[in-house]
């Protein structure tokens, strides 16, 4: 076997595009992956799965990263987990929905960035966060306050991280982009498509996205995921969105 050169931290991998990015990176040669979420569907000699539910953050505040050796060349925590929340409008959002939504949204993401800079930092080797945003963090979309604020949140969280690193030398600075996959043929968008109209008017717009067959497959952007990790280009935007 060979040796362990990259390790990958990566949340929501039991289904959609965290289980996808997890699947294409376990292709790659040298790379371990741990993946973060209640349940485990993936089963690979190089993949270590993590029983947890992200919404709890006393558990998540026990993480903790891997130690490096010599080996290693790359280092990347992928904030993938997300839930859209309650879908209706703001007067009508049971409060404990509101609470457990961004505790997966921002919180949970928040903490691990800070818990992979304190494990990393010091480190000079390639290492990279990738925040999964939407377009919704830029579009208020009626009935979606709680997953448009949460997005929204994740974009300047990734923006101020990205400030600080660069003031940081280059050669121990970490990558932080904010990266929105698209519109993507997943369970979420199916829970879309089953909203009430009355509580999401725009569901018709992701309704016939399905229906014109204009929804990215999860294993294309996950490719891309990969790709925007592993480019080396310095005038990479923190804010970043998949196109195909």
């Amino acid at each position: 076997m060979s040796a362990t050169t990259e390790l990958w931290y990566i949340t929501g991998t039991s289904s959609g595009l965290g289980k996808a990015i997890a699947e294409k990176v376990l292709q790659r040669d040298g790379a371990l992956v741990f993946g973060y979420a209640r349940r485990n569907t993936i089963q690979h000699p190089r993949y270590h799965h993590h029983f947890i539910d992200l919404s709890d953050l006393q558990a998540v505040q026990q993480i903790q990263f891997a130690p490096t050796t010599p080996d290693i060349k790359l280092i990347t925590l992928i904030n993938n987990a997300g839930l859209l929340g309650e879908m209706t409008s703001i007067s009508n959002i049971d409060n404990e929905k509101i609470v457990a939504t961004y505790h997966v949204n921002v919180i949970t993401p928040h903490i691990l960035m800070n818990t992979f800079l304190q494990t990393y930092q010091h480190l000079e080797v390639k290492k990279c966060i990738i925040n999964v945003s939407s377009g919704a963090a830029k579009t208020p979309y009626a009935g979606w306050s709680i997953y448009c604020a949460t997005k929204s949140a994740i974009d300047m969280m990734s923006l101020v991280a990205a400030k600080e690193q660069s003031l940081l030398p280059e050669q121990t600075a970490t990558r932080i982009i904010a990266l929105a996959p698209g519109v993507m043929d997943t369970n979420m968008q199916q829970q879309i498509r089953n909203a009430d109209a009355a509580d999401f008017p725009a569901k018709n717009k992701f309704v016939d996205l399905h229906k014109n067959q204009q929804l990215y497959h999860v294993q294309d952007v996950a490719a891309k995921f990969i790709d925007v990790v592993l480019n080396d280009a310095p005038e990479q935007e923190t804010i970043q969105r998949i196109t195909l």
